[in-house]
C-alpha cells in the first residue's frame, strides 16, 4: 500500500511539473511570436526613420549607411547586440516636458556595453535648441518673461487658439530656453561621424520644427590600453613615492618604540599617517586661543562654498523640472543659500586678520625681525605644494570614470590646464586668461597671493612706522573701494551676485562673464581683507580684550542685532533686481562696495563679541571645540572639492530631483565626501608640508639672529620704536618654546 501511494505521488508531481511547464510556454510564446512591425514600433527611434534618413540618404557617408543597415538587419533577427543598439536611444521628447524636463539621457552603459567584432558603438548627445527671436540680452532674468514670442493667431491656425494652451505655457517660460534646451541621447556605430548625424536631423522631421540642432561630445567605446600622458605620469610617480614614504613612515611610528631626535628621523615622522592624523582629529584647545570662534566661522564659510557651487555649477539640463527655479531662485527664503559669493570675502577677511595677527605675534612689533623675502617665500610655499598636488590629482581625472557628461566635462577642464598651468603657479590665473582658468575656484588662490603681497609693504610700516602704517592701509580701502565703484558705474555691471540673471556670471558659452572676470581681481575684496588686516593689528595691541570689556546684557544683545541687521542687508539688498528690474550704474556702484564693507565690519562685530565673552551661545557654538579639526582641513578640502563635484556632474547616469528632499541629500553627500576626501589630502599631503614650514619658519624667522646693521637706527626710529611700544603697550621679552610653537600652530592653519 505505501508503495502504491508513493508511485500515485511520484505520477502527480510528473503531471503537475507538466502542466506548469505548458503554461511557461503558453505565457512566453506571444513574445516569441511578436511581429516584425510590433516589435519595432516598441523599440526603433520614432523621431528618425532609419530607412529613409539614414540607409537611402546619399548625404550620409557609405560607411554610415552600412552599418546602420546591417544594425537593423540584425534587430529584425533579434540579435542582442543590435537590440542594446537601438534600445539605448532616448524615447520621442523627454517625458516632462512642459514642466522643465529637457533631457533624456537614453542608456549610456548599455550602448558601450556592446561587443561585436565588426561594430563598434558609440555614444551622442542631440542637443536641440528652441528658436528664440533674438540673441540672449544682457542681464537677461530667468523670471521675467520674454515680451516678443510670436503666438498663434486667429489667421493663420484658429484651431491653435482654441486649443494652444501650450504655446502660451511655453511663452510663460521662454526666459530659460536661453540656458536650457532638448538633450537626447543615442547609440550609433562609430563610422557614423558628426556631420552624418547633422545631415540625418537637417533632411528629417526634427529638422522641419525649426530646432536649432547641436551635436555635444560623443563617447567612443575605449579599445585601446589607456596610455598616461606626461602630467599623468608625473602624478602615478608621486603617488607611488609618497605612499611608499607614508607606508614606510606609517609601520616605523607603529612598531620602533624608542626614537631618537635625529634629522632623518624627524623627517620621516612627518609623513607618518597615524601622528598626521591624530593630531589634525585633536580637539584640545589651548589658554592662550583668543579666536578660537574663527575655526567654527571658517568651517561654516567653507560649507557655504560647497552649497554654493553644488547649486550654481550644475546646469539647468542636470534638472528634472528645471521650470520650478523660477520661483526656488526668486525667493527670499532661499537667498542665503544662493549668496555664496559672500563666504568668499569671510575668507579674504580671516587671511588678512591671522596675517596681521600672527605676523605681529612673532615679530613682537620689532620691524627689525620682519623678513620680507622669507615671509614671501614661505606663503608662496603654504599654498603651491598642495595646489601642484590637486593639479596632478585632477590629470588623473579622465581615465578613472566615465558617464554621459564626462567626455565633456573633462575635455573642456583638461584641456585648459593644459594650456594655462603655470599660471597657477605664478598665481595670476585671475588676471591673464580667465577664460581658460585651470580650475575655477583657484582664482581665491591668486586674489589672496596678491593681497598678502601687498600687506608684506603695510606690515613693514605698521612695525617701523605704526601711525603711518595705520593711516595708509585705511587709505588702501578707501582707493580700492573707489575703483571698485567707478569700475561697476562704467561698465554697468550689477550691484552685487542677483541669482535669476544667469549670464552675469557665464555668458551663454559657458564662459566667464565680464562682471566675473570683475569680480576676481584683488582689489576688489582688498577692502574686506584690509579690514581684518587693522582688526587682527587691533587685537594684537590690546591682548587684554577680555578683561576689558564687560556689557551689560541689553547691550550685548543690542549689539548683536546690529551684527544680524548688517547680515540681512548683505543678503538682501539686491532683491529688487531678483524681479527682472533694470540695473542702475549709480545704485549699484554704491552697493557693490558698501555690502562688502558692511559684511567685513560684521564679521569683525561677530568675533570681537566672541572674543570678549559676549558671544551668547552663538560664540559658544562657534568656538565649539568640534569645528577645530574641521577647521584644519579648510585648505584642503577648498582645494580638492571639485574634484569630488567633476566626479558626481560627470558621471551622472540619471536627472536631479527638484524636490526639497532630494536637493538636501545632495547638498548633505556633497559636504560629507568632500570632508572625507579632504581629510585623506590632509594627512597624506597637507600635513608633512606643514611640518617642513613649521621648520623653516623656526629657522628663518623666529630664531633668526638680528644683523648687525638692522641695529644701528637713526634718531628718528628711536623715536618711531618709543610710539610703537607706547601704541602696541608690549614690552620686549624673550619668546620661550611654547610661545613658539603656538604662533607656528597659529600661522599653519592662516
Amino acid at each position: 500500500m505505501a508503495k502504491f501511494n508513493f508511485v500515485a505521488i511520484f505520477v502527480i508531481f510528473i503531471l503537475n511539473s507538466y502542466h506548469h511547464s505548458c503554461s511557461e510556454e503558453y505565457l512566453w510564446q506571444p513574445l516569441l511570436n511578436i511581429s516584425d512591425d510590433l516589435f519595432a514600433k516598441a523599440i526603433l527611434p520614432h523621431y528618425i526613420d532609419l530607412n529613409h534618413d539614414i540607409i537611402d540618404n546619399h548625404n550620409i557617408s557609405q560607411e554610415c549607411r552600412t552599418d546602420i543597415n546591417r544594425a537593423l538587419i540584425a534587430f529584425h533577427q533579434r540579435k542582442t547586440w543590435s537590440f542594446k543598439l537601438f534600445n539605448s536611444w532616448a524615447r520621442s521628447l523627454p517625458s516632462g516636458l512642459m514642466t522643465g524636463t529637457f533631457t533624456d539621457y537614453g542608456d549610456y552603459d548599455q550602448c558601450l556595453s556592446i561587443d561585436h567584432t565588426d561594430i563598434v558603438s558609440k555614444y551622442c548627445f542631440l542637443d536641440l535648441a528652441l528658436p528664440m527671436p533674438t540673441p540672449m540680452p544682457d542681464h537677461h532674468n530667468i523670471v521675467k518673461n520674454f515680451p516678443v514670442i510670436p503666438l498663434p493667431n486667429e489667421t493663420n491656425r484658429p484651431d491653435l487658439v482654441s486649443n494652444g494652451a501650450i504655446f502660451h505655457d511655453l511663452a510663460s517660460v521662454s526666459s530659460f530656453f536661453y540656458h536650457i534646451f532638448i538633450r537626447m541621447g543615442i547609440c550609433i556605430p562609430n563610422s557614423c561621424t558628426d556631420m552624418d548625424i547633422h545631415n540625418v536631423i537637417k533632411n528629417n522631421h526634427l529638422g522641419e520644427t525649426g530646432l536649432e540642432f547641436h551635436l555635444s561630445t560623443c563617447t567612443i567605446k575605449s579599445t585601446e590600453k589607456w596610455t598616461p600622458n606626461l602630467p599623468q605620469k608625473i602624478a602615478l610617480i608621486t603617488i607611488i613615492i609618497l605612499s611608499a614614504i607614508t607606508i614606510w613612515a606609517a609601520i616605523y611610528d607603529r612598531l620602533v618604540m624608542k626614537k631618537s631626535d635625529s634629522i632623518s628621523e624627524t623627517v620621516l615622522l612627518w609623513f607618518s599617517p597615524i601622528k598626521n592624523a591624530a593630531k589634525l582629529v585633536s580637539t584640545k584647545t589651548s589658554k592662550h586661543d583668543d579666536l578660537a570662534c574663527v575655526h567654527g566661522i571658517r568651517f561654516l564659510t567653507l560649507v557655504w562654498i560647497i552649497i554654493g557651487h553644488t547649486l550654481e555649477w550644475n546646469p539647468m539640463n542636470l534638472f528634472r523640472h528645471s521650470f520650478i527655479m523660477k520661483s526656488r531662485l526668486s525667493s527670499l527664503s532661499h537667498q542665503p543659500l544662493f549668496k555664496a559669493h559672500y563666504s568668499v570675502d569671510t575668507f579674504f577677511y580671516l587671511s588678512g586678520l591671522l596675517t596681521s595677527y600672527v605676523t605681529f605675534k612673532y615679530t613682537q612689533n620689532d620691524y627689525r625681525k620682519f623678513r620680507y623675502i622669507p615671509y614671501t617665500f614661505l606663503r608662496y610655499l603654504r599654498l603651491t605644494p598642495q595646489l601642484i598636488a590637486f593639479m596632478l590629482l585632477l590629470s588623473l581625472l579622465p581615465p578613472l570614470y566615465d558617464g554621459p557628461l564626462w567626455s565633456t566635462y573633462m575635455n573642456i577642464v583638461i584641456d585648459k590646464c593644459s594650456i594655462t598651468w603655470w599660471h597657477n603657479l605664478l598665481y595670476v590665473q585671475n588676471i591673464i586668461d580667465v577664460q581658460n582658468i585651470c580650475a575655477l575656484h583657484t582664482w581665491y588662490l591668486a586674489a589672496d597671493m596678491q593681497l598678502h603681497y601687498m600687506s608684506v609693504i603695510l606690515i613693514g610700516m605698521l612695525l617701523r612706522y605704526p601711525r603711518r602704517g595705520m593711516l595708509v592701509t585705511k587709505c588702501v580701502i578707501l582707493v580700492c573701494i573707489c575703483i571698485s565703484a567707478l569700475t561697476v558705474f562704467i561698465k554697468k555691471h550689477p550691484p552685487g551676485g542677483v541669482v535669476t540673471i544667469k549670464n552675469d556670471f557665464l555668458d551663454e558659452f559657458g564662459r566667464p562673464s565680464e562682471f566675473l572676470k570683475f569680480f576676481y581681481q584683488p582689489w576688489n575684496h582688498a577692502n574686506v581683507f584690509f579690514i581684518g588686516f587693522i582688526f587682527g593689528a587691533k587685537l594684537h595691541e590690546r591682548s587684554d580684550w577680555r578683561q576689558m570689556v564687560t556689557m551689560k546684557t541689553s547691550t550685548k544683545y543690542l549689539c548683536w542685532l546690529l551684527a544680524f541687521s548688517g547680515y540681512l542687508f548683505c543678503i538682501y539688498s539686491t532683491s529688487p533686481w531678483l524681479y527682472g528690474r533694470p540695473y542702475d550704474p549709480f545704485w549699484s556702484a554704491i552697493l557693490y562696495p558698501l555690502n562688502r564693507t558692511i559684511w567685513a565690519l560684521v564679521l569683525t562685530l561677530i568675533i570681537w563679541l566672541c572674543i570678549t565673552n559676549n558671544g551668547t551661545f552663538i560664540g559658544s557654538i562657534l568656538s565649539w571645540k568640534v569645528f577645530r579639526p574641521l577647521s584644519r582641513m579648510t585648505y584642503s578640502v577648498y582645494l580638492t572639492h571639485v574634484l569630488v563635484f567633476y566626479v558626481a556632474l560627470g558621471s551622472r547616469r540619471n536627472l536631479i530631483d527638484m524636490r526639497m528632499t532630494a536637493i538636501f541629500s545632495l547638498l548633505t553627500s556633497s559636504i560629507v565626501i568632500s570632508y572625507l576626501f579632504g581629510f585623506i589630502f590632509t594627512v597624506l599631503v597637507e600635513s608633512p608640508l606643514i611640518h617642513f614650514l613649521d621648520y623653516l619658519k623656526n629657522c628663518w624667522l623666529i630664531n633668526q639672529p638680528i644683523m648687525n646693521s638692522e641695529k644701528t637706527t637713526t634718531k628718528n626710529d628711536n623715536n618711531d620704536n618709543e610710539t610703537n611700544e607706547k601704541k602696541f603697550n608690549l614690552p620686549e621679552f624673550d619668546m620661550n618654546v611654547k610661545e613658539k610653537q603656538l604662533i607656528l600652530n597659529s600661522e599653519s592653519n592662516v
